[in-house]
């Protein structure tokens, strides 16, 4: 029986003071359909270090404010010269990053989803 696609974001990884439960949620849940996406503000290197980035397969980096914090995310130079909507994405059997183009969504345009799907 197929197991349905589960989706966990954690908001904030520096949150997550258990390291081994990030293991199994990415490594252990991914033979079950789990799929995690886990979002850091600040990416310095206590809160991705290279055991928790171990776990994940992929890596965004939007544009950053350091080389330090480039290097934290993926491992490279890059991030820190992005311009508004670039990303470098950063895929599993990859070894270079590739340049993506985001979309550029405004507070008022969220806004008027959000007051739209409440009704």
């Amino acid at each position: 029986m197929a197991h349905p696609d589960v989706v966990v974001v954690i908001d904030e990884l520096a949150e997550v003071d258990d390291g081994e439960a990030v293991r199994e949620l990415t490594r252990e849940g991914r033979a079950v359909g789990f799929h995690v996406i886990a979002r850091a503000a600040e990416p310095v290197e206590n809160v991705l270090n290279s055991r928790i980035k171990a776990y994940f397969p992929a890596r965004l980096a939007l544009p950053m404010n350091t080389v330090e914090e480039s290097l934290n995310v993926l491992d490279r130079i890059g991030a820190d010269v992005l311009g508004s909507g670039s990303a470098l994405l950063l895929t599993g059997g990859s070894s270079e990053p590739d340049k993506v183009r985001l979309a550029a969504i405004s507070d008022e345009e969220i806004a008027a989803i959000v007051n739209h799907w409440r009704g």
